[in-house]
C-alpha cells in the first residue's frame, strides 16, 4: 500500500507529496536562474563606427599589428603596401631565369600590340608604349599576382576611344583629346584605388569575373600546345619587322599604304599639368574614367584569380584594386592611358614560365630601351599589320 502522510490533519498519499516537492523546487530554480541583461546603449557615433568596421574591416586587417613593437609594425606596414618586400626575400637565381625568359617573351608581344592599341584608343602610338613602361613597374611593387602581365588591352582601348571621341574630335583637337584621356585615366585609377582602400566587396564584377575565369581556363593550352603558343607570341613582332622592312624598301607609303609615321623617342614625359581638375572636361573625364576603370578592374581580377587558382596560391582582392588604382593614377601623371591585366600576355607569361612579378619589370625595361633607342625604326610600319595583330589577339 502507498504510504500516507499527515498534512495539518489531512492525510496525503506519498506520491502527491513528492510531486508537490518537485514542483516547488522547479519554481525556486526558475526564480534563481541567470537573466541576460540588455547591452549598454551606444551613442550615435559609436554605432556608426561599429557599422563602418563591420562593413569594411570585418576580417580585422590590423590584427597582425597588435602587440608588436613600432619597428615591427613599420615593417609589416611596408610589406602590406609593397608585397615585393615579403616575397623578394626568398627570390633566387632560378626564379629570375624563368622571369627573364617570360619577360622577354611578353615584351616581344606587347610592343606591336601597344602601338596598335594606342591607335585603337585614338592616341599616338607612343602612348601605348608609355603605358607598358610605368604601370608594370608600379604593379610589380604593389600587386599580389605572380602571373598577370600589365599594359593596354583591346577592350579598354576601344571603349576609351569610343567614349572620348563622343566628347572631343581627336583630329581637330588632338591636344585636348589626349588631355581628356589622361583625366579619364586618373579617375579610373582613383575609382579602383578607392574600392580597394575601402575594401568594397565588388560583388557584381567578381561574379562576372567567375564566368570569365571559366572561359580562360578552357582557353589555356597545355602539353604540345605550349610550343605553338610561345611561337605565336613572337609572331607579331616578326610580322612587324618584315612588313616594315618591305614598306621601306618598296616605299609603299608613296603608293597610299598607311603607315605609323613618327613615334616620339624617349621615355614618358610628365602629364600632371594636362589633367583637368576643373571645368566641363572634369565631369567628362570622371564619367569616362569610372566606366573604363570598372571594366579594366573586372578583367584584371578575372586574370589574377584564374592563374592563382591554377598555381595554388592566394591573391588579395583589395591589394589588387589598390595596386591597379595606384599604377593608373601614377600612369596618368606620366603620359599613360588606362592599363590593366592582358589576357593574351598573361597566358603567354604563364606558359613561358614566369615565377614572380619580376617578369613585368623585365618587360618594362625592354619597352624603355625600345623608347630610347629604336622607335624611329617603326616609322614605316603599316597600319594594316597592326590591325591584323589586334584582330588575331581578339579572336584568340
Amino acid at each position: 500500500m502507498p504510504r500516507t502522510v499527515s498534512n495539518g490533519g489531512e492525510e496525503l498519499p506519498s506520491d502527491d507529496i513528492s510531486s508537490r516537492t518537485m514542483s516547488r523546487r522547479r519554481t525556486e530554480n526558475t526564480h534563481n536562474s541567470y537573466k541576460v541583461g540588455f547591452p549598454p546603449k551606444k551613442g550615435a557615433f559609436a554605432e556608426f563606427s561599429d557599422g563602418l568596421k563591420e562593413t569594411f574591416f570585418s576580417d580585422d586587417p590590423l590584427r597582425p599589428f597588435k602587440d608588436q613593437p613600432k619597428s615591427k609594425k613599420l615593417w609589416l606596414g611596408l610589406q602590406h603596401v609593397f608585397p615585393m618586400l615579403d616575397w623578394g626575400r626568398h627570390y633566387t637565381l632560378g626564379k629570375f631565369k624563368g622571369d627573364l625568359i617570360a619577360g622577354l617573351t611578353i615584351a616581344s608581344l606587347c610592343i606591336p600590340q601597344d602601338i596598335g592599341y594606342a591607335k585603337l584608343a585614338g592616341l599616338l602610338p607612343a602612348y601605348g608604349l608609355y603605358s607598358s613602361f610605368v604601370p608594370p613597374l608600379i604593379y610589380a611593387l604593389m600587386g599580389s599576382s605572380r602571373d598577370i602581365a600589365i599594359g593596354p588591352v583591346a577592350v579598354v582601348s576601344l571603349l576609351l576611344g569610343t567614349l572620348l571621341q563622343e566628347e572631343i574630335d581627336p583630329v581637330k583637337n588632338p591636344y585636348e583629346y589626349t588631355s581628356l584621356a589622361f583625366t579619364a585615366t586618373f579617375f579610373a585609377g582613383l575609382t579602383q584605388f578607392a574600392l580597394g582602400f575601402f575594401r568594397y566587396n565588388l560583388r557584381s564584377p567578381v561574379e562576372l569575373a567567375d564566368d570569365i575565369d571559366r572561359s580562360i581556363v578552357l582557353g589555356i593550352p597545355s602539353g604540345s600546345q605550349v610550343h605553338s603558343l610561345l611561337v605565336s607570341a613572337i609572331a607579331p613582332l616578326i610580322s612587324v619587322i618584315i612588313s616594315t622592312f618591305c614598306v621601306y624598301l618598296t616605299r609603299a607609303d608613296k603608293q597610299g599604304v598607311a603607315i605609323v609615321k613618327h613615334i616620339d623617342q624617349g621615355i614618358n614625359p610628365a602629364s600632371f599639368h594636362r589633367i583637368y581638375f576643373s571645368g566641363p572636361n572634369l565631369t567628362k573625364g570622371f564619367r569616362i574614367g569610372v566606366v573604363a576603370g570598372m571594366v579594366a578592374l573586372t578583367e584584371a581580377i578575372a586574370i589574377g584569380r584564374t592563374f592563382a587558382a591554377m598555381k595554388d596560391y592566394q591573391i588579395d582582392g583589395n591589394k589588387e584594386m589598390v595596386a591597379l588604382g595606384t599604377m593608373n593614377i601614377v600612369g596618368s601623371f606620366s603620359s599613360c592611358y588606362v592599363a590593366t591585366g592582358s589576357f593574351s600576355r598573361s597566358a603567354v607569361n604563364y606558359m613561358a614560365g614566369c615565377r614572380t612579378a619580376i617578369s613585368n619589370v623585365v618587360m618594362a625595361i625592354v619597352v624603355m630601351l625600345t623608347l630610347l633607342l629604336i622607335t624611329p625604326l617603326f616609322k614605316y610600319t603599316p597600319n594594316a599589320i597592326l590591325a591584323s595583330i589586334i584582330i588575331t589577339q581578339c579572336l584568340d
